[in-house]
């Protein structure tokens, strides 16, 4: 009987991780969706000091890529979340 109230409080604290990680993963999500638009202004605004030096075109391809890069770790930790690791 004991190994059994072992195993229930086992499980609910994992059931407690899951919710407190979905909630922590939909915060994340809120303030990304909220601090976008300023970031892809800043970018550009970076893009635009760098025009004059000799990698600026990768520099500008680079910073073009990081609100993607974001979005992709937000994905992947969705996905870690919901596999339970």
């Amino acid at each position: 009987m004991r190994k059994t109230t072992v195993k229930m409080t086992h499980y609910n604290k994992r059931g407690q991780f899951v919710l407190i990680s979905l909630l922590m993963f939909f915060l994340t999500l809120v303030v990304v969706s909220i601090l976008f638009e300023p970031m892809v202004e800043f970018i550009d605004i970076g893009i635009n000091a760098t025009n004059n030096s000799s990698h600026g075109n990768l520099i500008a391809t680079l910073m073009n890529y990081i609100p993607v890069f974001i979005v992709i770790v937000l994905l992947i930790s969705l996905f870690a979340i919901v596999a339970n690791r």
